[in-house]
Parts: C-alpha cells; structure tokens; sequence
C-alpha cells in the first residue's frame, strides 16, 4: 500500500502457484513493488504489522541493507506497529476487496482480479498475478535467505525492537529503537564490512511445488461442479 498516492498493489498467488508465507516470499513481492510500482523515490518509510515469520525477520532487515548497498535507496524506514494497534493503510483497501467479494461469483483467479480491479470507483486497489494458471511465472521468488544470509549477521532481540534505519553513508548498519522515545543504537550487519553481496545480482529463484496429486484429484471431484462454465479447466481440470 502507498499511502502517499492511495494506491494498493494485491499480490493474487494461486494455490498452485505458492512458494510459502514466509520471507522468501513477502520480500520479492516487495522488491517486485519497488521495481515495476516506485514512485523513483529515495527516501521510504514503511510500516509493517508485527508478523516474525513474514515481517519482522533479520532476513527484511539484510534485503533492506541490500537496496542501500545498490543504491536502490538513499535511506530506508522501517517501523512495526505496537501491540494493541492492528489498523493501518492497507485494511482500507482490504475492506473494499471483501465487500466486493460478498457479492460476486468468483470462479477463478482471473475473475477475481477482475474484482479486485473493481473494487474501488477510485482505482485505490490494483491486481497483480504471481503466476498465470498455465504456469507463465510473472512474480518470480527469489531466495533471499540463503543468498544474503552469507554476508550479513543477525541482530540479536529483533522482536522487542519496532524502528529500523538505514542510510546510504554507513552501508551495512542498522540503527534501532525499541519505541520511538527511547535511545537510538547501532548494529553492523555485514559479516565483514569489507565483505559485500555483489552489487546488481539477485538470488536464485524459488520454483513452487505446484499441487500433489492428491489435491488436483480433490479439486476435480468436490469443486469442479462449482466453477462457471468455461473455467472448469482453469480450476480444477482432470489430473
């Protein structure tokens, strides 16, 4: 979601087509946004909610590192929400894609990307498709984990911390606070500062499992019988 320009990008990932919740994931969807949806921008400041396994995860904070060191961003914010406080930018535009969902007849992942397109008489939400039903991948998942997890350390007690900096000046470094009143620290995440992922190359993608057979077997004896016509195949063909 881009608050500043009421604008919010849904990654649509068909069952088939998922690579898992976890880092992997959330940060190429990320990366994906900056590159085909920035505004050019050098400065960002985002906010997240307080999810460890998707969120709040060294691996975000050495992506983040990252895009400095490629001088992708001059300077990166990174703020979570306290305990107790769950509402921000993105329920907004959640709220359209579920009142619209109430009441239309969705039969495939196309068709529900056509919704979400619809959802907002002001165009706030926008669809965008990871994969394609005959496997055309548009969002590719990268693995970040493994790939920068050889340069970059991790920073001790990350969930109790909820603001993260980082500036192009000192490559590398984190600096934190736990709320926005308390003392600012510092934390070098590089292994060895002299040490640097190599600039402009990204990690090795992630291809998904697609369905077991098991579930395309499911698919086609319980939900074929709902889909509109014309979209059998498209959901749940004969395994």
């Amino acid at each position: 979601m881009c608050e500043g320009v009421s604008n919010q990008v849904n990654f649509l990932i068909d069952e088939a087509s998922s690579t898992g919740k976890g880092a992997n994931a959330t940060i190429s969807y990320l990366h994906y946004f900056f590159s085909h949806h920035g505004l050019g921008e050098s400065n960002a400041h985002l906010h997240a909610g307080n999810c460890v396994g998707q969120n709040k995860n060294n691996y975000f904070l050495w992506y983040f590192a990252w895009r400095i060191m490629n001088e992708l961003h001059a300077s990166i914010i990174y703020s979570f929400l306290i305990a107790g406080h769950t509402k921000f930018g993105p329920d907004r535009s959640f709220g359209m894609i579920k009142k619209a969902y109430k009441v239309t007849y969705v039969s495939s992942l196309y068709e529900f990307a056509s919704m979400v397109e619809t959802s907002s008489n002001l165009g706030v939400n926008k669809a965008r498709l990871v994969r394609t039903h005959d496997g055309k991948i548009i969002v590719p998942v990268y693995d970040w984990a493994s790939f920068l997890g050889r340069y970059f350390n991790k920073i001790p007690h990350i969930k109790k911390f909820h603001h993260f900096r980082f500036v192009k000046d000192n490559p590398g470094m984190v600096y934190f606070k736990e709320f926005v009143t308390s003392p600012e620290q510092s934390f070098m995440l590089l292994k060895d500062p002299a040490v640097r992922p190599p600039l402009s190359v990204l990690p090795p993608t992630i291809n998904p499992d697609g369905l077991t057979e098991e579930r395309k077997r499911y698919l086609f004896r319980e939900i074929r019988q709902f889909c509109k016509p014309g979209t059998e195949d498209i959901v749940a063909p004969e395994p």
